[in-house]
């Protein structure tokens, strides 16, 4: 699944004598330079990169490491966004908490797969749940290309890439599988830790990302809350609509109305997709039409009607 982080190979190092004592002579001494070791003033950064490009699996297998080759190369965790955003003064608090709804969308969508394949995800620490930007290059030259630091780093990717593919890591076999309830609290504490930044800034426009975001939670600790996939599809709802004066107040003429709604926004989404193969020197697709092109396509109307009709009443009971 495209939001599970997938380990292709996993390696145990095997260590014998022999192994031991070529590997200790391979270790740099004290005075020679390791990869790890910070640039020298006279620019020793080729000899760096040299140094980390000579690793190979079987060497660091030699030194005693695990090694595991996956799918995705990682940016950023959720935990890095976060804290990115909190440094940057927010022009648009209704943005941020739309990308908010974007991440957490990602991470139910991984959990939910994981789930019907009777899987579980490892505990959700916001440091361990990755961004992949798929349109990056990270590699030039043969070179890592490292993240600059700078204040409003990650916003900077999103501006530059789009949105991020979010990953999330799936539970070793020798963990005992969590509880429903413990996998619901960890979702609530994520969604208000990703809101937290907002915290301190009013928002004029009343973010309806927010709010709804807010309800889920605390449905979610409700004992007799909605299920997995109603959630998910309120999120796409919320993302992507249609809004409720589009579905009326039920009945068939509203399933026909949503029906026709989805025909319309697939075919301007086929367009867009389009248009962005014509361009050239483009980082690719953002993700985010890559979520709404299966959205769109294979969404049953009666449901997306159902989640429309249910946010339209959480953000009417807000707005009062």
């Amino acid at each position: 699944h495209a939001n599970v982080q997938h380990v292709i190979a996993y390696f145990q190092p095997s260590i014998d004598k022999e192994s031991k004592t070529n590997a200790t002579q391979d270790l740099p001494t004290a005075g020679e330079s390791d990869c790890r070791d910070p640039d020298p003033p006279d620019g020793g950064s080729d000899e760096k990169a040299s140094c980390c490009l000579s690793m190979t699996v079987h060497s660091l297998l030699q030194r005693g490491h695990c090694v595991s080759v996956e799918r995705d190369l990682p940016h950023a965790t959720l935990e890095d966004f976060v804290q990115d955003s909190c440094l940057v003064q927010p022009s648009d608090c209704q943005n941020y908490n739309r990308q908010v709804c974007v991440l957490v969308l990602q991470v139910l969508m991984g959990l939910h797969h994981l789930h019907s394949s009777s899987a579980a995800a490892a505990e959700l620490r916001p440091k361990e749940i990755l961004l992949v930007w798929p349109g990056r290059q990270r590699c030039k030259g043969g070179e890592v290309l490292e993240r600059d630091g700078q204040v409003g780093w990650v916003q900077e990717l999103w501006r530059k890439y789009g949105c991020p593919r979010v990953l999330v890591t799936p539970q070793s076999a020798a963990s005992a599988p969590q509880a429903l309830t413990s996998i619901k609290c960890q979702i609530v504490a994520l969604i208000h830790f990703c809101l937290r930044p907002q915290e301190t800034h009013k928002d004029p426009t009343l973010s309806v990302y927010r709010t709804g975001l807010l309800h889920l939670s605390s449905l979610l600790q409700s004992e007799n809350g909605p299920q997995m996939t109603d959630i998910i599809a309120m999120l796409q709802v919320l993302l992507w609509g249609p809004r409720v004066s589009l579905s009326g107040h039920g009945g068939s003429s509203s399933v026909t109305a949503v029906q026709n709604w989805l025909t319309v926004k697939r075919a301007l989404l086929v367009m867009k997709l389009a248009e962005v193969g014509l361009i050239q020197d483009q980082p690719g697709v953002d993700w985010e039409d890559c979520m709404c092109l299966k959205y769109l396509p294979f969404t049953d109307s009666e449901t997306v009607m159902g989640a429309a009709m249910q946010l339209s009443n959480i953000l009417r009971m807000h707005q009062v």
